[in-house]
């Protein structure tokens, strides 16, 4: 199953970077920065910082606020999640 098909309420950066987190992980053997990061720029000819600061910035940016407000939705419903994403 395709990430997008799975999360189709995220935008193709959060897609993409989900899509590279994860396959670096399952072939690293590893959840760790550096390991996936060296292993995404050996497969894609880039510097290792380069990918290492995209995927350190899609994180932060992109994966966390939106896991927040998955995260809280069970408990808060919808509308809990609304404020939270206003403030």
């Amino acid at each position: 199953m395709l990430v997008s098909q799975k999360f189709p309420h995220y935008r193709l950066p959060q897609v993409s970077g989900l899509g590279t987190w994860s396959c670096g992980m399952v072939m690293t053997s590893s959840s760790s920065l550096t390991r996936v990061s060296q292993l995404i720029a050996k497969i894609n000819s880039e510097p290792e910082n380069t990918v290492r600061q995209r995927l350190k910035e899609w994180y932060k940016e992109e994966f966390i606020p939106q896991y927040k407000v998955d995260a809280l939705l069970p408990f808060q419903g919808e509308q809990g999640a609304k404020n939270i994403t206003q403030e």
